[in-house]
């Protein structure tokens, strides 16, 4: 007998109710609204910690400036002439968009909850000829929480959870807590999802574990919008298939029960809504496997190898935006045994509103263990902005290829120990989309790209894969400046340029590898022939370069040897400016550990320290088929916020193995911590 799904509707009450469901297909990405509606007057879109700022202009060949400044408390008489944060600031200089006659750009790393006053001026040939002043506050984490429901209320503890037009309001928000620890549990053949959230507004989902489905853990839809999910522990979810010969139009994937290829099933699965907030999630253990692009199996009986077949099978979050996203301090963590096709998969990625669309934010999250992309930007890319994340054990970084708008912004992020299950690996960053899709540019400030690449031909910082089919097809556009880029491999570039955009800029990057050629050591920043003004080629000198603490050290190039950019402050090349703890994904806590990485022998013991709040709890997280690394599950911090943790290593000696620890704490912050278990 077909077990129950239990809904909630507006009034609370229970009812049955049935969805239609199909599976999106990679690619399809049809376009619902055009992703740059007119405006006559300037429009500012808020996030937690950034603005998306549109300036209308209908003529080419202007600039824009704009500014901003916290907004002085005038009923203080001091603070009107001294108050710190009314100073001027000067933002990055916005994009013009001749399509849509505005400009676009973004102000970053503001405080959450706070007013600004934003100015925009348009000069043109030395004359001002219009300007605009406008306030906007910021997202705040806190919300005005009307009604709290504990999921017992609502939920009979198996099957699906169905949320349908549960709408709250701005100050009258709906929340679903779990404290009785009941848990949302479906079963992986008969419920297509765990959660479906259905035309909900005001709804916030926070503590709960979540386990099976079908396809998805949570499938997020049908228009809701101002929808958080949090704190959640999301596993088990997506249908386990075999690895099969000539599956669909590929030479080889993994394959369901019904011979369908496996691809796009997701921890959350998010679809045309808007202002939603994914964060401080644990995502792992899907049931599904995906491919690499290029390896070799045992398939009935004989050995069947493939090579250019792209990765398909499950990704954390599956993505299509209207708007509005912030994904931040979240652990989406795959496998060895379970990787990930993407740890964040954009849907549409060559459509203009593809993927994060527009007004997204990225950053803080652990994305790890895939084998394609840690996180796809492809798509429209409208101030979309990724920062301050740590993505490693994947075949590529960051993918914008294409960004068909713009602009985006990529900036304070560890990108390092790339390799899909095989060993292989790409870039830190995929570009391209030639002359029909390279429509926008990204902006590169800031970064760490550590890599050992031996892909043949490939940049290992900055690649020209290319999308589409234009004879140009790797023409990307894009904006470096202070990022760091090192390599153990000699002779390859840092920027892979081969079609020269004229919007391209490329200087204040620091580039060396350790490799020993004719070089001395180092190597170009550039494509041949090409070279960065003010570009460093040297080693830089990390803290452990072993133990993936990639602050430098004060004697290291680079070091203090950052260019300005209006609107991105740091004095260091390199994700980890001065005062940072050397904790990968940044995040706003106090914690850290010894190393970031650990590399242990099988049948070894290893102690290693961590920092917290003085006298904080945690517990420690790994997947479920890292077996062979055991801890203790739980501990508590001293009075001054010391800890130790011991791993116990036991891997099969005739290979090793990867895993991801999570030390997390009750804040829902966590500490990863890759370990690596030698045969």
């Amino acid at each position: 007998m077909r077990r129950k799904s239990w809904v909630v509707v507006v009034t609370i009450c229970i009812a049955a109710l049935l969805f239609g469901y199909s599976v999106p297909a990679a690619g399809s990405g049809d376009e619902i609204t055009d992703i740059l509606p007119p405006i006559t007057d300037m429009k500012l879109t808020p996030l937690f910690e950034t603005v998306s700022v549109y300036v209308p202009y209908s003529l080419t060949g202007a600039e824009c400036k704009i500014k901003y400044r916290k907004k002085a408390d005038l009923n203080a008489l001091c603070n009107v002439y001294f108050y710190k944060g009314a100073q001027w600031k000067e933002a990055y200089p916005p994009v013009y968009q001749a399509d849509a006659k505005q400009f676009a750009g973004s102000l970053v790393d503001l405080a959450e909850n706070t007013e600004y006053e934003v100015t925009a001026e348009i000069w043109v040939n030395g004359t001002k000829v219009n300007s605009y002043r406008q306030n906007v506050r910021t997202w705040s984490t806190e919300v005005s929480v009307a009604q709290e429901i504990d999921l017992s209320e609502i939920y009979s503890g198996s099957g699906t959870l169905t949320l349908a037009k549960l709408k709250g309001a701005p100050t009258a928000w709906i929340k679903i807590t779990d404290k009785q620890g009941l848990g949302i549990r479906a079963d992986n053949n008969e419920d297509l999802q765990a959660v479906l959230i259905s035309d909900c507004a005001y709804l916030w989902i926070d503590g709960i574990r979540i386990v099976g489905g079908k396809f998805h853990g949570i499938n997020l839809t049908d228009g809701s919008d101002h929808v958080r999910i949090s704190n959640c522990d999301i596993s088990g979810w997506g249908r386990d298939g075999t690895l099969a010969e000539n599956a669909g139009n590929y030479a080889v994937g993994y394959i369901d029960k019904d011979g369908k290829r496996i691809n796009n099933d997701a921890g959350i699965c998010i679809t045309d809504v808007t202002n939603t907030v994914i964060e401080k999630n644990y995502i792992h253990d899907s049931n599904a496997k995906t491919n690499a692009w290029a390896g070799s199996a045992e398939i009935d009986g004989k050995t069947v190898e493939w090579a250019s077949v792209h990765p398909g099978g499950a990704s954390g979050i599956f993505v299509r935006s209207r708007g509005g996203l912030v994904i931040r301090y979240n652990d989406i963590v795959g496998s060895q045994e379970h990787r990930f096709n993407d740890a964040i998969e954009g849907r549409g990625n060559g459509n203009r509103f593809g993927g994060l669309a527009k007004d997204a934010d990225v950053y803080g999250n652990t994305l790890a263990y895939c084998q394609d992309d840690g996180i796809e930007m492809d798509g429209g890319a409208v101030n979309v902005r990724v920062f301050e994340n740590r993505i490693e054990e994947t075949y590529s970084g960051i993918s914008t290829a294409p960004n068909r708008v713009g602009p985006s912004y990529v900036y304070r992020n560890v990108v390092h120990n790339l390799r899909d299950e095989f060993g292989k690996n790409s870039s830190a960053v995929k570009a391209g989309g030639g002359s029909t899709y390279s429509g926008g540019i990204t902006f590169f400030f800031y970064n760490t790209f550590v890599s050992n690449s031996s892909f043949a031909d490939a940049a290992f910082g900055i690649h020209a894969v290319g999308y589409g089919s234009d004879a140009d097809r790797q023409l990307y556009r894009a904006v470096t400046r202070n990022n760091l880029f090192y390599n153990t491999w000699s002779g390859r570039t840092a920027i892979d340029e081969k079609y020269p955009a004229d919007t391209n800029s490329f200087d204040y990057d620091l580039a060396g590898n350790t490799g020993t050629d004719s070089r001395g050591g180092v190597f170009s920043l550039l494509s041949p022939n090409e070279k960065e003004e003010h570009g460093i080629l040297a080693l830089p000198q990390f803290i452990s370069l072993s133990g993936s603490d990639y602050r430098l050290a004060e004697e290291s190039p680079g070091f203090g040897n950052a260019g300005a950019i209006p609107g991105f402050e740091g004095q260091n090349m390199g994700a980890l400016q001065r005062g940072h703890n050397g904790c990968i994904p940044i995040r706003p806590f106090r914690g850290g550990a010894e190393a970031y990485t650990v590399v242990i022998q099988s049948e070894q013991n290893r102690d290693f320290s961590i920092k917290g709040a003085a006298n904080a709890k945690y517990v420690v997280q790994k997947s479920n088929d890292f077996s062979c690394v055991t801890t203790e599950t739980s501990g508590v911090l001293d009075s001054e916020g010391n800890g130790s943790i011991r791993i116990q290593a036991n891997a099969p000696k005739e290979k090793s193995y990867d895993g991801m620890l999570l030390i997390r704490f009750e804040d829902g912050y966590s500490i990863p911590v890759n370990v690596r278990v030698k045969k």
